[in-house]
Protein backbone atom coordinates (compact mmCIF):
# COMPACT_ATOMS: atom_id res chain seq x y z
CA UNK A 1 0.00 0.00 0.00
CA UNK A 2 1.41 3.38 -1.06
CA UNK A 3 -0.22 5.98 1.18
CA UNK A 4 1.18 8.94 -0.76
CA UNK A 5 -0.01 7.67 -4.13
CA UNK A 6 -3.12 6.08 -2.64
CA UNK A 7 -2.49 2.82 -4.56
CA UNK A 8 -2.72 -0.82 -3.58
CA UNK A 9 -0.46 -3.38 -5.27
CA UNK A 10 -1.64 -6.99 -4.86
CA UNK A 11 0.48 -10.00 -5.74
CA UNK A 12 -1.68 -13.03 -4.87
CA UNK A 13 -0.38 -16.56 -5.19
CA UNK A 14 -1.04 -18.40 -8.46
CA UNK A 15 -3.61 -20.63 -6.75
CA UNK A 16 -5.73 -17.55 -5.92
CA UNK A 17 -5.77 -16.14 -9.46
CA UNK A 18 -8.29 -16.86 -12.19
CA UNK A 19 -6.97 -19.39 -14.69
CA UNK A 20 -6.60 -18.23 -18.29
CA UNK A 21 -8.25 -20.75 -20.60
CA UNK A 22 -6.45 -21.23 -23.93
CA UNK A 23 -7.49 -23.52 -26.76
CA UNK A 24 -4.81 -25.12 -28.90
CA UNK A 25 -7.39 -25.96 -31.55
CA UNK A 26 -9.21 -23.30 -33.52
CA UNK A 27 -12.76 -24.60 -34.02
CA UNK A 28 -14.31 -23.02 -37.08
CA UNK A 29 -18.11 -23.26 -37.22
CA UNK A 30 -19.26 -25.58 -39.96
CA UNK A 31 -21.47 -24.22 -42.68
CA UNK A 32 -24.88 -25.79 -43.39
CA UNK A 33 -24.60 -28.76 -45.72
CA UNK A 34 -25.62 -28.24 -49.31
CA UNK A 35 -26.50 -30.77 -52.01
CA UNK A 36 -27.51 -30.49 -55.64
CA UNK A 37 -29.38 -33.03 -57.74
CA UNK A 38 -27.36 -35.61 -59.63
CA UNK A 39 -26.94 -39.19 -60.79
CA UNK A 40 -23.81 -41.33 -60.65
CA UNK A 41 -22.95 -44.69 -62.17
CA UNK A 42 -19.75 -46.36 -61.00
CA UNK A 43 -18.89 -49.69 -62.59
CA UNK A 44 -16.09 -52.22 -63.09
CA UNK A 45 -15.86 -54.84 -65.84
CA UNK A 46 -13.81 -58.04 -65.73
CA UNK A 47 -13.05 -60.45 -68.56
CA UNK A 48 -11.29 -63.82 -68.52
CA UNK A 49 -9.69 -65.19 -71.65
CA UNK A 50 -10.03 -68.81 -70.50
CA UNK A 51 -13.71 -69.70 -70.87
CA UNK A 52 -14.68 -66.25 -72.12
CA UNK A 53 -16.32 -65.16 -68.86
CA UNK A 54 -17.36 -61.52 -68.53
CA UNK A 55 -18.55 -60.04 -65.22
CA UNK A 56 -18.87 -56.67 -63.56
CA UNK A 57 -20.00 -54.74 -60.52
CA UNK A 58 -21.94 -51.49 -60.41
CA UNK A 59 -23.10 -48.76 -58.05
CA UNK A 60 -26.02 -46.53 -59.02
CA UNK A 61 -26.50 -43.42 -56.92
CA UNK A 62 -29.09 -40.64 -57.06
CA UNK A 63 -28.77 -37.64 -54.75
CA UNK A 64 -30.65 -34.41 -54.08
CA UNK A 65 -31.17 -32.06 -51.11
CA UNK A 66 -33.47 -34.63 -49.47
CA UNK A 67 -30.97 -37.51 -49.35
CA UNK A 68 -29.14 -40.17 -51.32
CA UNK A 69 -30.51 -43.33 -52.93
CA UNK A 70 -27.86 -46.00 -53.58
CA UNK A 71 -28.00 -49.51 -55.06
CA UNK A 72 -25.05 -51.87 -55.55
CA UNK A 73 -24.68 -55.29 -57.13
CA UNK A 74 -22.76 -57.50 -59.52
CA UNK A 75 -23.60 -59.30 -62.73
CA UNK A 76 -22.21 -62.18 -64.78
CA UNK A 77 -22.72 -61.09 -68.39
CA UNK A 78 -21.22 -64.14 -70.01
CA UNK A 79 -20.26 -67.52 -68.66
CA UNK A 80 -21.42 -69.78 -65.85
CA UNK A 81 -23.94 -68.29 -63.41
CA UNK A 82 -25.19 -65.59 -65.74
CA UNK A 83 -27.41 -63.08 -63.98
CA UNK A 84 -27.51 -60.08 -61.64
CA UNK A 85 -27.15 -60.19 -57.84
CA UNK A 86 -28.17 -57.17 -55.79
CA UNK A 87 -26.08 -56.29 -52.75
CA UNK A 88 -27.51 -53.26 -50.96
CA UNK A 89 -30.22 -50.72 -51.69
CA UNK A 90 -30.84 -47.86 -49.30
CA UNK A 91 -31.96 -44.26 -48.99
CA UNK A 92 -30.03 -42.07 -46.53
CA UNK A 93 -31.24 -38.75 -45.15
CA UNK A 94 -28.80 -36.78 -42.94
CA UNK A 95 -29.88 -34.25 -40.30
CA UNK A 96 -26.89 -32.02 -39.68
CA UNK A 97 -28.50 -29.98 -36.90
CA UNK A 98 -29.19 -33.19 -34.93
CA UNK A 99 -25.96 -34.97 -35.90
CA UNK A 100 -28.14 -37.93 -36.90
CA UNK A 101 -28.91 -39.98 -40.01
CA UNK A 102 -32.04 -41.84 -41.10
CA UNK A 103 -31.49 -44.83 -43.38
CA UNK A 104 -34.19 -46.87 -45.12
CA UNK A 105 -33.37 -50.16 -46.81
CA UNK A 106 -30.36 -52.41 -46.36
CA UNK A 107 -27.98 -51.51 -43.57
CA UNK A 108 -25.34 -52.95 -41.26
CA UNK A 109 -26.24 -52.46 -37.60
CA UNK A 110 -23.20 -50.84 -35.90
CA UNK A 111 -21.44 -53.10 -33.44
CA UNK A 112 -19.49 -52.54 -30.25
CA UNK A 113 -16.19 -54.12 -29.36
CA UNK A 114 -17.98 -57.08 -27.73
CA UNK A 115 -20.92 -57.54 -30.16
CA UNK A 116 -21.26 -58.68 -33.77
CA UNK A 117 -22.35 -56.59 -36.73
CA UNK A 118 -25.48 -57.82 -38.50
CA UNK A 119 -27.06 -56.97 -41.85
CA UNK A 120 -30.69 -55.96 -41.86
CA UNK A 121 -33.27 -54.61 -44.22
CA UNK A 122 -35.46 -51.98 -42.59
CA UNK A 123 -35.06 -48.64 -40.81
CA UNK A 124 -32.05 -47.30 -38.94
CA UNK A 125 -31.66 -44.10 -36.90
CA UNK A 126 -28.12 -43.40 -35.73
CA UNK A 127 -25.79 -40.71 -34.52
CA UNK A 128 -23.49 -39.50 -37.28
CA UNK A 129 -20.53 -37.42 -36.13
CA UNK A 130 -19.20 -37.32 -39.70
CA UNK A 131 -21.73 -34.56 -40.40
CA UNK A 132 -19.53 -32.27 -38.30
CA UNK A 133 -15.89 -32.85 -39.29
CA UNK A 134 -14.86 -30.02 -36.95
CA UNK A 135 -16.22 -31.83 -33.89
CA UNK A 136 -13.78 -33.79 -31.70
CA UNK A 137 -15.69 -36.66 -30.10
CA UNK A 138 -12.96 -38.10 -27.86
CA UNK A 139 -11.48 -36.55 -24.70
CA UNK A 140 -8.62 -34.28 -25.69
CA UNK A 141 -5.57 -33.62 -23.57
CA UNK A 142 -4.91 -30.42 -21.63
CA UNK A 143 -1.78 -29.02 -20.01
CA UNK A 144 -1.40 -26.39 -17.31
CA UNK A 145 1.28 -23.87 -16.44
CA UNK A 146 1.92 -20.51 -14.83
CA UNK A 147 3.62 -17.29 -15.95
CA UNK A 148 5.28 -14.99 -13.42
CA UNK A 149 5.30 -12.10 -15.90
CA UNK A 150 3.58 -11.63 -19.26
CA UNK A 151 5.16 -14.25 -21.52
CA UNK A 152 4.88 -16.11 -24.77
CA UNK A 153 3.90 -19.78 -24.63
CA UNK A 154 4.84 -22.53 -27.08
CA UNK A 155 3.29 -26.00 -26.93
CA UNK A 156 5.16 -28.98 -28.38
CA UNK A 157 3.56 -32.44 -28.72
CA UNK A 158 6.10 -35.20 -29.37
CA UNK A 159 8.65 -32.50 -30.29
CA UNK A 160 6.34 -30.90 -32.88
CA UNK A 161 5.09 -27.38 -32.18
CA UNK A 162 1.30 -27.33 -32.10
CA UNK A 163 0.41 -23.97 -30.55
CA UNK A 164 1.89 -20.55 -29.77
CA UNK A 165 0.35 -17.51 -28.05
CA UNK A 166 0.84 -14.73 -25.49
CA UNK A 167 -0.35 -15.05 -21.88
CA UNK A 168 -0.62 -12.55 -19.01
CA UNK A 169 0.71 -13.24 -15.55
CA UNK A 170 -0.89 -16.04 -13.57
CA UNK A 171 -1.90 -19.66 -14.17
CA UNK A 172 -3.12 -20.88 -17.55
CA UNK A 173 -4.53 -24.08 -19.08
CA UNK A 174 -4.13 -25.12 -22.71
CA UNK A 175 -6.90 -27.51 -23.73
CA UNK A 176 -7.97 -29.09 -27.03
CA UNK A 177 -4.42 -30.38 -27.51
CA UNK A 178 -4.45 -32.24 -30.85
CA UNK A 179 -1.88 -34.26 -32.77
CA UNK A 180 -1.80 -37.17 -30.32
CA UNK A 181 -3.23 -40.70 -30.35
CA UNK A 182 -1.97 -42.95 -27.60
CA UNK A 183 0.88 -42.12 -25.28
CA UNK A 184 3.08 -39.10 -25.81
CA UNK A 185 4.50 -36.07 -24.11
CA UNK A 186 3.75 -32.38 -24.19
CA UNK A 187 6.33 -29.69 -23.56
CA UNK A 188 5.24 -26.20 -22.53
CA UNK A 189 7.85 -23.46 -22.94
CA UNK A 190 7.22 -20.01 -21.44
CA UNK A 191 9.48 -17.13 -22.49
CA UNK A 192 9.36 -13.60 -21.00
CA UNK A 193 10.43 -10.28 -22.55
CA UNK A 194 13.99 -10.70 -21.19
CA UNK A 195 14.43 -14.00 -23.04
CA UNK A 196 14.26 -16.17 -19.93
CA UNK A 197 12.46 -19.42 -20.60
CA UNK A 198 11.07 -22.29 -18.57
CA UNK A 199 10.28 -25.69 -20.12
CA UNK A 200 7.88 -28.17 -18.52
CA UNK A 201 7.33 -31.68 -19.91
CA UNK A 202 4.16 -33.63 -19.11
CA UNK A 203 3.08 -37.15 -20.13
CA UNK A 204 -0.23 -37.44 -22.01
CA UNK A 205 -2.47 -40.29 -23.19
CA UNK A 206 -5.35 -40.00 -25.67
CA UNK A 207 -7.64 -42.83 -26.82
CA UNK A 208 -10.06 -42.09 -29.65
CA UNK A 209 -12.38 -44.94 -28.56
CA UNK A 210 -13.46 -42.92 -25.52
CA UNK A 211 -16.26 -40.36 -25.73
CA UNK A 212 -15.87 -36.84 -24.39
CA UNK A 213 -17.74 -35.96 -21.22
CA UNK A 214 -21.51 -35.72 -21.80
CA UNK A 215 -21.38 -36.96 -25.40
CA UNK A 216 -23.78 -39.67 -26.60
CA UNK A 217 -23.50 -42.08 -29.52
CA UNK A 218 -26.36 -44.38 -30.50
CA UNK A 219 -27.88 -46.51 -33.25
CA UNK A 220 -31.27 -48.26 -33.48
CA UNK A 221 -32.16 -50.65 -36.33
CA UNK A 222 -35.52 -52.34 -36.90
CA UNK A 223 -36.31 -54.69 -39.77
CA UNK A 224 -35.56 -58.19 -41.03
CA UNK A 225 -32.22 -60.00 -40.92
CA UNK A 226 -30.46 -60.34 -44.26
CA UNK A 227 -29.68 -63.87 -45.49
CA UNK A 228 -27.39 -65.26 -48.19
CA UNK A 229 -25.74 -61.90 -48.79
CA UNK A 230 -23.89 -61.87 -52.11
CA UNK A 231 -25.75 -64.97 -53.31
CA UNK A 232 -29.41 -63.96 -53.45
CA UNK A 233 -30.83 -60.51 -54.10
CA UNK A 234 -33.89 -60.71 -51.86
CA UNK A 235 -33.40 -63.14 -48.99
CA UNK A 236 -34.52 -61.99 -45.55
CA UNK A 237 -35.28 -63.71 -42.27
CA UNK A 238 -37.58 -62.91 -39.40
CA UNK A 239 -38.12 -59.52 -37.75
CA UNK A 240 -35.35 -58.11 -35.58
CA UNK A 241 -34.43 -55.03 -33.57
CA UNK A 242 -30.90 -54.01 -32.62
CA UNK A 243 -29.74 -51.02 -30.59
CA UNK A 244 -26.51 -49.67 -29.11
CA UNK A 245 -25.78 -46.66 -26.92
CA UNK A 246 -22.54 -45.13 -25.69
CA UNK A 247 -22.17 -42.30 -23.19
CA UNK A 248 -19.17 -40.29 -22.06
CA UNK A 249 -19.64 -40.35 -18.32
CA UNK A 250 -16.38 -38.45 -17.87
CA UNK A 251 -13.20 -37.87 -19.82
CA UNK A 252 -11.84 -41.13 -18.36
CA UNK A 253 -14.97 -43.32 -18.38
CA UNK A 254 -17.25 -44.33 -21.28
CA UNK A 255 -20.35 -46.47 -20.71
CA UNK A 256 -21.85 -48.82 -23.32
CA UNK A 257 -25.09 -50.78 -23.65
CA UNK A 258 -26.58 -53.05 -26.31
CA UNK A 259 -29.79 -54.97 -26.98
CA UNK A 260 -31.08 -57.42 -29.60
CA UNK A 261 -34.56 -58.87 -30.04
CA UNK A 262 -36.20 -61.14 -32.58
CA UNK A 263 -37.74 -64.58 -33.15
CA UNK A 264 -38.22 -65.24 -29.44
CA UNK A 265 -34.71 -64.13 -28.48
CA UNK A 266 -33.74 -61.25 -26.23
CA UNK A 267 -30.24 -60.03 -25.48
CA UNK A 268 -29.02 -57.20 -23.26
CA UNK A 269 -25.51 -56.22 -22.27
CA UNK A 270 -23.38 -53.46 -20.83
CA UNK A 271 -19.75 -52.48 -21.13
CA UNK A 272 -17.26 -49.90 -19.91
CA UNK A 273 -14.05 -48.29 -21.16
CA UNK A 274 -11.90 -46.84 -18.38
CA UNK A 275 -8.72 -44.86 -18.81
CA UNK A 276 -5.86 -46.02 -16.61
CA UNK A 277 -3.88 -42.89 -15.65
CA UNK A 278 -0.87 -42.80 -17.95
CA UNK A 279 -1.12 -46.51 -18.71
CA UNK A 280 -3.71 -47.14 -21.42
CA UNK A 281 -7.39 -48.04 -21.42
CA UNK A 282 -9.05 -51.09 -19.83
CA UNK A 283 -12.41 -52.46 -20.95
CA UNK A 284 -14.99 -54.93 -19.66
CA UNK A 285 -18.40 -56.18 -20.80
CA UNK A 286 -21.17 -58.49 -19.65
CA UNK A 287 -24.18 -59.67 -21.68
CA UNK A 288 -26.99 -62.15 -21.21
CA UNK A 289 -29.44 -63.75 -23.63
CA UNK A 290 -32.73 -65.51 -23.15
CA UNK A 291 -35.26 -67.16 -25.41
CA UNK A 292 -37.93 -69.79 -25.70
CA UNK A 293 -37.28 -73.13 -24.07
CA UNK A 294 -35.48 -75.47 -26.44
CA UNK A 295 -33.86 -72.81 -28.59
CA UNK A 296 -30.61 -72.88 -26.64
CA UNK A 297 -30.32 -69.13 -26.28
CA UNK A 298 -30.13 -68.78 -22.50
CA UNK A 299 -26.67 -67.86 -21.31
CA UNK A 300 -24.10 -65.18 -20.69
CA UNK A 301 -20.99 -63.64 -22.22
CA UNK A 302 -18.22 -61.78 -20.41
CA UNK A 303 -15.14 -60.05 -21.74
CA UNK A 304 -12.14 -58.02 -20.58
CA UNK A 305 -9.56 -56.10 -22.55
CA UNK A 306 -6.63 -53.72 -22.35
CA UNK A 307 -4.91 -51.48 -24.89
CA UNK A 308 -1.82 -49.31 -24.71
CA UNK A 309 -0.41 -47.35 -27.65
CA UNK A 310 2.85 -45.42 -27.68
CA UNK A 311 5.17 -44.12 -30.41
CA UNK A 312 7.50 -47.09 -29.88
CA UNK A 313 5.14 -50.01 -29.31
CA UNK A 314 1.48 -50.96 -29.02
CA UNK A 315 -0.17 -53.70 -26.95
CA UNK A 316 -3.75 -54.95 -27.41
CA UNK A 317 -5.26 -57.73 -25.28
CA UNK A 318 -8.81 -59.11 -25.29
CA UNK A 319 -10.46 -62.19 -23.84
CA UNK A 320 -14.15 -63.14 -24.23
CA UNK A 321 -15.96 -66.14 -22.73
CA UNK A 322 -19.53 -67.31 -23.42
CA UNK A 323 -21.59 -70.02 -21.78
CA UNK A 324 -22.96 -72.97 -23.74
CA UNK A 325 -26.44 -71.47 -24.03
CA UNK A 326 -25.50 -67.93 -25.03
CA UNK A 327 -26.68 -66.75 -28.45
CA UNK A 328 -27.43 -63.62 -30.45
CA UNK A 329 -29.43 -62.95 -33.60
CA UNK A 330 -26.54 -64.22 -35.70
CA UNK A 331 -26.70 -67.55 -33.89
CA UNK A 332 -30.37 -67.90 -34.86
CA UNK A 333 -29.28 -67.50 -38.49
CA UNK A 334 -26.79 -70.34 -38.25
CA UNK A 335 -23.60 -68.55 -37.15
CA UNK A 336 -22.96 -69.56 -33.52
CA UNK A 337 -21.19 -67.34 -31.03
CA UNK A 338 -17.63 -68.46 -30.17
CA UNK A 339 -17.39 -69.98 -26.72
CA UNK A 340 -13.91 -68.53 -26.23
CA UNK A 341 -11.96 -65.82 -28.03
CA UNK A 342 -8.50 -64.69 -26.95
CA UNK A 343 -6.49 -62.12 -28.84
CA UNK A 344 -3.08 -60.62 -28.15
CA UNK A 345 -1.23 -58.21 -30.40
CA UNK A 346 2.17 -56.62 -29.90
CA UNK A 347 3.81 -54.29 -32.41
CA UNK A 348 6.92 -52.14 -32.31
CA UNK A 349 8.61 -49.67 -34.63
CA UNK A 350 12.26 -49.11 -35.46
CA UNK A 351 14.31 -46.38 -37.03
CA UNK A 352 13.88 -45.99 -40.76
CA UNK A 353 10.16 -46.68 -40.77
CA UNK A 354 10.46 -50.42 -40.08
CA UNK A 355 8.04 -52.24 -37.81
CA UNK A 356 7.54 -55.70 -36.34
CA UNK A 357 4.33 -57.19 -35.00
CA UNK A 358 3.24 -60.47 -33.41
CA UNK A 359 -0.36 -61.65 -33.09
CA UNK A 360 -1.96 -64.52 -31.23
CA UNK A 361 -5.60 -65.54 -31.78
CA UNK A 362 -7.34 -68.44 -30.08
CA UNK A 363 -10.90 -69.31 -31.06
CA UNK A 364 -13.12 -72.07 -29.75
CA UNK A 365 -16.47 -72.69 -31.42
CA UNK A 366 -19.33 -74.76 -29.97
CA UNK A 367 -18.74 -78.55 -30.18
CA UNK A 368 -15.49 -78.09 -32.04
CA UNK A 369 -11.83 -78.29 -31.21
CA UNK A 370 -9.80 -75.26 -30.23
CA UNK A 371 -8.08 -73.35 -33.03
CA UNK A 372 -4.91 -71.39 -32.44
CA UNK A 373 -3.05 -69.14 -34.86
Amino acid sequence: YDAAAQTLDLNPAAALRATNQLSARVARPSAPAQASRGLLLNYNLFAQSVGGAVAGSAELRYFDPHGTLTSTGSAVLRGEGRGYTRYDTSWVRPFQDRLSTLQLGDTVAPSLGWTRALRLGGIEWRRNFELRPDLVTYPVASVAGSAVVPSSVDLYVNNVRQFSTEVPTGPFVIDQVAGLNGAGQATVITRDTFGRQVATTLPLYVDTRLLARGLNDYAVSVGALRRDYGQHSFSYGGPAAIGSWRHGRSDTLTLESHFEAGRGLGLVGAGVLAKVPGAGVASASLAGSGGKVGQGTRGWQAGVGYQYVSPRFALDLQSVRASAGYGDLGALEGTPVPRALDRASLSTSFAGGHSLSANFIQLRMPRSEEHTS
